[in-house]
C-alpha cells in the first residue's frame, strides 16, 4: 500500500461523516505520530542537521470535533508502543526537570521533555495563559520544539541539560491571548491548523447526532487501523537516510514563489512573513521524508514534494487566516480606508498619492505598504507615472 493510500486510510477513519470535517485535524497528528516514529533520525543541511519531528497545533472553536482527532491519534500511538502523555497541568520543572539539594546531595530530576515520545495538550491554553510563569514555559517549548530539540535549564543547584525527541501535539480555541504568541515565535515552529466553523456546520453536527442517537454501527474502522499500526513499526524500526538530489531543483524554484503569493494578498506584517517563511521551509523537508517513510523509501520524488508542498501551504493560508482574524489594524490603516472610500463614493476614478499622504497624514513608506495589500486583493491599482503614484480605484 503506498503513502497516499495510507493518509487517505487515516483521514477518513473517523468524523468525516459527522460532519465535523476532520481531515486536516487527522492528518496535521498523523504526521505528528510518523515523526515521533522518526525522531532519532536526522537530514543534514550545510553541515548542520535537523529532527523529523513535526508538532502539529489545531486551532478550532470549542464543540467542533478537535476531540475526536486528538482521541484517534493518542490510540494510534499508544498501539505502536508510542508513550503518549496527556498534560493538563504543568510548570517548567515537570515540563524539563529541576535540580535541587538533600542535605549535601544535588538531585538532578529530568522532566516530561526526557524520556516521553508524545506530549498531548489537549488544551494549549495551559502553556500560554499569561503571566511571568507562562513567559518562562514558553522559552521551554521553543527549545523543544527546534530542530536542535535540545533543553538547556540553568537553576540554581546546577545545570539541567539533554536532547529531547519528544513531540508536542496541541489544539486550543481561538483567541487574542494565543495570537499573541506569534510574536514569541511559538507558532512559527508548530504545524499550524486554524478553522473558522460556521454556525451551519455546528448544525450538520447536531442533525448527525439526532439521526444516530440510540444506532450501532459495524465499522471497519478497526481495519484500517491495523494497516496505519503495522506500517508505523515498520518506520519505527528502520534507520533512513533521505535523498533530496532527485527534487532539489523542484523545492528551490516553486516553493519560494508559491509562499510569496500565499503571503502577499494577506494583511500581516513582513517580519512575521519571512519567520514563517523559514520555519515552512524546514516543515516541507520533514513532509518530503515522512511522505517517502511511509512508502519505506529513502530517495525523495516528486510525489513527496507535491504531498508535503499541498500540505504546507494549507497549513500556511490557515495561518495567514487566524493573523488577519486577530490582527489589530492600526488608525493609520483605518483612516487611509475611509479617504478613498469617500472619494470613490464621490465618483473619482484616481487619486494622487500626495494628495492622500496630506488628508490621512501618514508617512509614504507606511502608506505604500497599506496601499500593496488593497491592490493585491483587486480594491485598487498603482501606477507611477513620472516621479509621481497614482491610486486608480477598481470596480
Amino acid at each position: 500500500m503506498n503513502a497516499d493510500e495510507i493518509i487517505k486510510l487515516y483521514s477518513e477513519t473517523i468524523g468525516e461523516d459527522m460532519g465535523y470535517k476532520l481531515k486536516f485535524l487527522h492528518l496535521f497528528n498523523f504526521h505528528a505520530i510518523v515523526g515521533a516514529c522518526l525522531s532519532d533520525q536526522r537530514v543534514p543541511i550545510a553541515g548542520q542537521e535537523i529532527d523529523l519531528r513535526i508538532h502539529p497545533f489545531i486551532i478550532r472553536p470549542s464543540g467542533s470535533g478537535k476531540a475526536l482527532s486528538y482521541d484517534q491519534a493518542e490510540k494510534v500511538s499508544r498501539e505502536i508502543g508510542l508513550d503518549w502523555r496527556t498534560i493538563t497541568k504543568l510548570t517548567p520543572a515537570a515540563l524539563v526537570g529541576t535540580v535541587y539539594r538533600v542535605g549535601k546531595d544535588v538531585i538532578v530530576k529530568p522532566g516530561y521533555a526526557a524520556d516521553a515520545d508524545i506530549l498531548g495538550f489537549a488544551e494549549a491554553h495551559v502553556l500560554i495563559r499569561g503571566g511571568s510563569e507562562s513567559e518562562i514555559m514558553i522559552d521551554y517549548v521553543n527549545q523543544i520544539l527546534d530542530v536542535k530539540a535540545y533543553v538547556h535549564r540553568p537553576l540554581a543547584y546546577g545545570t539541567i541539560e539533554y536532547p529531547t525527541h519528544v513531540t508536542l501535539v496541541l489544539s486550543s480555541y481561538p483567541s487574542r491571548l494565543l495570537y499573541d504568541q506569534v510574536c514569541a515565535g511559538f507558532l512559527q515552529r508548530c504545524f499550524v491548523w486554524f478553522d473558522d466553523v460556521e454556525l451551519d456546520d455546528y448544525l450538520k453536527i447536531c442533525k448527525w447526532l439526532f439521526e444516530h442517537v440510540g444506532i450501532s454501527k459495524e465499522s471497519d474502522v478497526e481495519k484500517k487501523f491495523e494497516i496505519i499500526v503495522r506500517r508505523l513499526k515498520e518506520i519505527k524500526e528502520r534507520d533512513f537516510k533521505f535523498n533530496f538530489d532527485s527534487v532539489r531543483k523542484q523545492l528551490m524554484e516553486e516553493i519560494p514563489t508559491e509562499f510569496k503569493n500565499i503571503l502577499i494578498g494577506y494583511h500581516v506584517s513582513e517580519e512575521l512573513s519571512k519567520t514563517f517563511i523559514s520555519r515552512y521551509t524546514t516543515l516541507i523537508q520533514k513532509l518530503c521524508s515522512h511522505h517517502a517513510a511511509l512508502e519505506l523509501r529513502e530517495n525523495i520524488t516528486e510525489g513527496d514534494v507535491k504531498y508535503a508542498k499541498e500540505m504546507a501551504l494549507a497549513s500556511l493560508r490557515s495561518v495567514c487566516c487566524f493573523m488577519e482574524k486577530y490582527i489589530e489594524i492600526d488608525k493609520k490603516e483605518q483612516t487611509i480606508d475611509r479617504v478613498l472610500q469617500r472619494w470613490k463614493n464621490e465618483g473619482k476614478k484616481e487619486i494622487n498619492l500626495t494628495k492622500l499622504l496630506q488628508y490621512a497624514n501618514v508617512k509614504k513608506n507606511r502608506a505604500l505598504q497599506i496601499l500593496k495589500l488593497r491592490e493585491a486583493r483587486g480594491k485598487i491599482k498603482l501606477e507611477t507615472r513620472g516621479k509621481g503614484t497614482w491610486i486608480m480605484f477598481q470596480k
